[in-house]
């Protein structure tokens, strides 16, 4: 027999998880709880298809602390039964927000659930701060500067179709796990280890004096 998952009802957009729901739509939210929304159905799907069986694809560790829905589109029990046999949704909590409202959290319009999710926060590299010394050997690595929460999306997109071993992020760059970057990587940035680090040609100057014969690209 399935279980019947109880659901919170937010209606106001004065709701203090609300709030903080519609803080992730920011970098200040993001880099201040380490969470952020996924808002797309199809990559919401695959997120948890590589959690649930494929954990190593992905490029940290993550926990899936909520699933939001709009009123009108509750998701089935059974959905929610398979998801909690995991132990990265054991602690799930479900929410069904005010149709309105919820446009203010799907900013892509999918009007489709959304995933809130923790992760263990964005490495910084720099001189004071060294990545692994194995990091930065082999292969070939991608320096972003992007503002463009699409554009950075994009990007992660094609470093990961052509294997780059990894991504460093300036300071000028948008963050990730901005629900448009998530969108246009479509997924991608889930996938390739990234990093912070600080403005540009700071950055390119760091990284070129780990390894002299370093394959680096700056977009």
């Amino acid at each position: 027999m399935t279980k019947t998952w109880s659901w919170f009802e937010i209606q106001s957009a004065q709701n203090d998880r609300f709030k903080h729901f519609r803080s992730l739509l920011s970098t200040k939210g993001i880099q201040e709880h380490n969470q952020f929304i996924i808002s797309s159905n199809n990559i919401c799907e695959e997120f948890i298809k590589k959690i649930q069986k494929n954990p190593e694809d992905l490029n940290a560790d993550y926990t899936v602390l909520s699933i939001i829905a709009p009123k009108n589109k509750p998701l089935s029990d059974e959905f929610i039964s398979s998801l909690v046999k995991h132990p990265k949704f054991k602690n799930l909590k479900l929410y069904l927000i005010d149709s309105t409202l919820f446009q203010d959290l799907d900013p892509l319009g999918t009007k489709s659930y959304i995933l809130h999710v923790e992760f263990p926060g964005v490495q910084k590299i720099n001189a004071q701060n060294p990545p692994d010394k194995d990091r930065f050997t082999n292969g070939h690595h991608l320096v972003l500067a992007s503002g463009d929460p699409k554009n950075l999306g994009a990007l992660f997109r094609s470093a990961l179709a052509f294997e780059t071993g990894s991504i460093v992020l300036t300071e000028e760059s948008a963050h990730p796990y901005l629900p448009h970057s998530i969108k246009s990587s479509a997924g991608a940035v889930f996938q390739l280890p990234f990093y912070k680090s600080g403005k540009l040609i700071e950055t390119i100057e760091f990284l070129s004096s780990l390894n002299s014969n370093l394959k680096l690209y700056s977009l």
